[in-house]
């Protein structure tokens, strides 16, 4: 079948041409041909497995479907035959030869409608690579089946990488380009893509033990489970009758330092909490996350009174928080213990992955605070603070099993610390440098920076960018009217997962990509060429200002004040025709918090919309104020929030009612009340100046550039702070 197949595709001298063309009158595509007997780690669907079940598995590729799109695929375990579209290929690798120490793909396959990225003859880090004859035959098929294909990648998704032009419509009128010749960008990077595959994480227990680095992933392993034995985590009981164990799952990863290096490996066993019946394994789950605007606030009070900021890391956090309910689980893989095979794990304390134990770990560790004296915020339960009998103001937050401990006063965290240390295991990890994957520098005159560098160049990487041509903008701005008539892309779910990464670096340290991103995550599940093509413009802006710091700095002269900026662009989606709200808020000149979204009613008109913005961002107002008052900086007097539509000004302050604003929502007229008991002031801004128009629209790079330097956002030629 697979010889017929690739033969009606071959040139015949009897026809002249292929008989593929001779039949369907159009040259056939060579863009899907793979290797026969290669290996490929094929996509399990979720309806086939369990939530923390492989998402890939390994088979061989044996032949074409000529009823629909797919690869077929042999299990050489059961002799089955399995049909499939979602797939990576290990093309140098002959199916022979399947080890478990074969190079792990990623669980996000791409459709064979969207041309594969091929890393031929990669090896595990640490074994020697493939010949070399073999690599350059490989590379040479590679560039014959790039020449013969009907259609490049670039061409498929619209729009060319490393163009900057307004439109991608007219990046598709642009004459094809000849790749005759030229080595494909993916396997100029060869070395580079060896490097990024070869570490990614193991997903099961017998892919760790398959791996070259299978004795680390051991020693990680037995660290994990002489801590949970010395915790005394469970004991082996028999069975109840009527009793079902829940499963668990060795999950791995490798630990970086701020510089992307891999500093430890890390091996966690996880309990598979979704067996777990309600009612009987678990019932309060709820517990609280500390959030990123919290962080912020933290660092640019910390910063503005020259405190000292130390990270702290939890070990086995979940485990010293002790269960009430009776759980059985079953004994983890590797560490059975002989003679007790038929016996099962009573919990006696949490495991990760069972429902409550996120709740249980933070009723630990709120009681433990409580009785050290610290007073839990009203405005986000993760953040603690204390005043010792110096004076010294101490803060703590927490986010599952990092904290970040802030004092002026250094004695003071060593001695908390110390004490924390007599109730839970933790390890000191010294001045704050990354917290939650996020690189946190302090400069010399004791200010905090925040950037993700590293996290955005492997996104870059993911997308095959990492050389790719920056971007002066983020978002086309003509994206909306591009996006009319765009072609569908056949498979969204590469486009899903780069948009989540994207919106981490959004939320986190970009305010100024957090429009771009936000509008195109409205598309993920529908995305058009125009929407890839975007993208990828994403990255490629974030790759050209990789070196962007959120600076989290003020003048020391001056009191701490709040500010807030709003603003709206009125009827923007042509699609529905509803507004973008955009708001952003300021301790001193640090930028602490931002939003991006969509309105979710139609406003009738730009003063509407204008008002509907800033109605939100007064409640986000409210709770900022909150939490400043949990860190000991009340605001005094109303805090300023600029507007540049001058109908909403009067709006608020006049109280007047028209034909055209009488329909208005009811709780719309939030702001009126903060501005009448003094809460909030509304000042006019120019919309030259308004800083949250970034938030609403794409824009040109001359604002772009102003309004990111505005937000706090400054490269590596202005890093360094002025002393104050």
């Amino acid at each position: 079948m697979t010889a017929s197949y690739l033969q009606n595709r071959l040139p015949s001298r009897s026809v002249d041409t292929t008989p593929y063309e001779k039949w369907f009158g159009e040259k056939p595509s060579l863009k899907h041909l793979r290797v026969f007997g290669s290996i490929a780690y094929v996509h399990i669907p979720d309806v086939k497995r369990a939530k923390l079940d492989s998402k890939m598995q390994k088979l061989v590729f044996v032949g074409y479907c000529d009823d629909r799109k797919g690869y077929r695929f042999l299990d050489p375990t059961t002799d089955r035959i399995t049909i499939s579209r979602d797939a990576r290929f290990i093309e140098l690798k002959n199916g022979s030869l399947m080890h478990e120490e074969e190079l792990l793909i990623d669980a996000a396959p791409k459709k064979i409608d969207i041309q594969e990225e091929q890393f031929g003859g990669l090896q595990p880090m640490g074994k020697p690579q493939a010949g070399e004859k073999q690599r350059k035959q490989a590379i040479e098929r590679q560039r014959q089946i790039q020449e013969e294909s009907s259609e490049s990648e670039g061409e498929f998704f619209g729009c060319d990488d490393n163009e900057e032009g307004a439109s991608c419509r007219e990046d598709e009128q642009r004459p094809k380009r000849s790749t005759r010749g030229v080595l494909p960008q993916r396997l100029k990077d060869y070395e580079v893509d060896v490097a990024m595959f070869a570490q990614l994480d193991p997903t099961s227990y017998e892919e760790a033990m398959g791996s070259v680095e299978h004795s680390l992933w051991q020693a990680a392993m037995k660290d994990e489970y002489e801590s949970l034995m010395k915790n005394k985590t469970w004991s082996l009981v028999e069975l109840p009758a009527g009793r079902s164990p829940i499963g668990c799952k060795w999950v791995y990863k490798r630990k970086e330092d701020a510089e992307g290096n891999v500093a430890r490996f890390k091996a966690r066993l996880v309990a598979q909490g979704f067996s777990q019946r309600y009612g009987v394994d678990y019932d309060a789950v709820f517990a609280p996350v500390a959030t990123q605007t919290t962080l912020r606030t933290l660092l640019a009070i910390a910063g503005h009174k020259r405190m000292t900021v130390r990270h702290i890391d939890v070990k086995c956090a979940y485990l010293h928080g002790k269960l009430k309910e009776e759980i059985f689980m079953q004994q983890p893989k590797g560490f059975v213990v002989r003679g007790s095979e038929k016996l099962v794990c009573k919990l006696h304390r949490s495991l990760y992955g069972l429902k409550q134990a996120a709740k249980v770990w933070h009723d630990t560790i709120d009681k433990i605070l409580v009785e050290m004296g610290f007073v839990q915020a009203q405005a986000d339960p993760c953040l603690y603070t204390k005043t010792s009998s110096g004076g010294d103001q101490i803060f703590l937050l927490i986010y599952v099993d990092d904290m970040a401990l802030a004092s002026s006063n250094e004695a003071e965290i060593n001695k908390i610390e110390q004490e924390l240390q007599k109730r839970i295991k933790l390890s000191s990890l010294g001045a704050v440098n990354q917290f939650l994957g996020i690189r946190v520098t302090k400069d010399e005159s004791g200010y905090f920076a925040l950037d993700q560098e590293t996290f955005i160049r492997k996104i870059a990487s993911r997308f095959g960018l990492a050389n790719a041509k920056g971007s002066k903008v983020p978002l086309d701005p003509g994206y909306y009217k591009n996006r009319v008539g765009s072609k569908k892309l056949p498979n969204n779910q590469d486009y899903h997962s780069q948009v989540g990464a994207l919106l981490y670096v959004a939320v986190n340290t970009r305010p100024d990509v957090a429009a771009s991103v936000s509008i195109l995550s409205r598309s993920v599940s529908d995305p058009t060429e125009v929407d890839w093509a975007e993208l990828k413009r994403v990255v490629r802006y974030l790759l050209k200002t990789s070196d962007y710091k959120l600076w989290l700095k003020s003048d020391r002269k001056l009191p701490l004040r709040l500010s807030g900026y709003s603003d709206a662009d009125w009827s923007s989606d042509i699609t529905d025709r509803k507004s973008n709200t955009g708001y952003l808020f300021k301790l001193g000149e640090a930028t602490i918090a931002w939003a991006s979204r969509k309105q979710t009613s139609v406003s009738l008109s730009s003063m509407e919309a204008e008002y509907t913005a800033l109605s939100e961002a007064c409640k986000e107002l409210i709770w900022i104020r909150r939490l400043l008052e949990d860190m000991s900086c009340k605001q005094e007097g109303p805090t300023v929030m600029f507007e540049d539509n001058m109908s909403c000004i009067n709006f608020v302050e006049v109280e007047r009612q028209s034909r055209r604003s009488k329909h208005i929502d009811t709780r719309m007229h939030f702001t009126r009340e903060l501005v009448e008991n003094g809460t909030a002031v509304l000042q006019h801004c120019v919309s030259e100046n308004m800083t949250a128009d970034l938030l609403t629209k794409p824009v040109g790079s001359i604002k772009q550039n102003k309004f990111s330097s505005a937000m706090g956002l400054v490269g590596k030629d202005g890093e360094k702070a002025d002393s104050q």
